[in-house]
């Protein structure tokens, strides 16, 4: 599914118990266990307390969404994600976005990342990046952004899981923008960050370019 129509549009999953979304493989710029991209003024709402997916493609890929550009997503309620996601080539992976881009508004709130396998092939090459969450995010509006809070992360748990890249880390692998805040975040020590020497890790955030960054309250075990 992809969503890139300019009017308004909103994508749900109305399911609040538990969605399997199977394997998905991508051939094009993006692949996602239920969108591949959603843009243009779209909301995408999770409302299911369970989510599981496998995702593979040469693109921006990610457990539930591959590409979000000029759109709003969030959750509705608390879930358990469970995803693996792996990109070709120097792209992202992210275990619910693979990229953000552009004016993108998110709020995450009650996410477990259980058992999660989040990784890029080029782990070599700057391009290639990986986060629990979101792969990358990229805002290019960001000079006109300074007083607008464009993501919210709270209550966010990565348990158990692996994430590999150039730039790596368990909320968002590369960030290009201002007013993300990261509340309450737990990385436990049984998830891997990395296994290689080459590039950028960090537990919350990995390559950070903006300003008004705030992470709080949070424990990387």
């Amino acid at each position: 599914v992809n969503s890139e129509d300019d009017s308004l549009g909103t994508v749900q999953i109305v399911n609040k118990m538990s969605v399997i979304a199977g394997t998905v493989t991508g051939r094009g710029n993006a692949a996602g266990g239920i969108v591949g991209k959603i843009g243009k003024n779209t909301t995408f709402t999770m409302n299911t307390s369970s989510f599981q997916a496998t995702v593979n493609g040469n693109g921006n890929n990610g457990g539930v969404v591959g590409l979000a550009e000029n759109a709003t997503f969030t959750n509705s309620v608390a879930v358990t994600v469970k995803t693996t996601v792996s990109s070709g080539n120097a792209m992202t992976a992210g275990g619910l976005i693979g990229k953000a881009q552009d004016a993108v508004s998110v709020t995450i709130e009650n996410v477990t990342l259980n058992g999660a396998n989040i990784s890029t092939e080029a782990k070599n090459n700057m391009n290639s990046k990986s986060g629990g969450i979101i792969g990358c995010w990229n805002d290019t509006s960001v000079t006109g952004r300074v007083s607008q809070e464009a993501a919210s992360f709270k209550n966010i748990s990565i348990v158990s899981s692996s994430i590999n890249g150039y730039d790596k880390a368990g909320i968002i692998g590369n960030l290009v923008g201002n007013n993300i805040l990261a509340d309450t975040v737990l990385v436990d020590n049984a998830t891997k960050i990395g296994d290689s020497n080459n590039g950028i890790a960090g537990g919350v955030f990995g390559r950070v370019i903006g300003r008004n960054i705030d992470i709080k309250n949070s424990n990387i075990t």
